[in-house]
């Protein structure tokens, strides 16, 4: 995906089209729930979250817990106590099961959300992200 967050202006790419073009740089990860574009990216020193209109600065301020179990969960992005984002999601979890041989995948490989609250609960990952 190519995503200018200074307009909100994105384009989804093809692999091969953003392998082509050199311009196009990852600096970020992007995901979908329920076709609605989920956004973790860098501008500067500054990581942010972002889904539709609704961007967070993840820094020390804020709060995320991921609740729920393998059908259903909720996600909660707290800044200073107050709710800012929130949604109910089904996970896709290990949608690769018995087919993917590597031994390391983890659960937030397959959940955004959860992907999102681990590197936002830890600092050291949080400054590796996007740079």
């Amino acid at each position: 995906m190519e995503f200018d967050p200074a307009t909100g202006a994105s384009k989804v790419l093809s692999k091969l089209k953003s392998f082509v073009n050199k311009q196009v740089s990852t600096q970020g990860f992007y995901s979908r729930n329920e076709g609605n574009p989920l956004l973790l990216y860098r501008i500067n020193d500054d990581l942010y979250f972002q889904s539709g209109a609704c961007r967070v600065l993840l820094d020390d301020t804020i709060s995320i817990k991921v609740e729920g179990n393998e059908q259903a969960r909720r996600f909660e992005l707290r800044a200073q106590d107050l709710i800012v984002f929130q949604c109910s999601y089904i996970p896709k979890l290990n949608t690769l099961a018995g087919i993917d041989p590597t031994a390391f995948v983890e659960e937030e490989d397959f959940d955004f959300y959860l992907f999102v609250r681990n590197i936002a609960n830890s600092s050291q990952r949080r400054d590796l992200i996007g740079r």
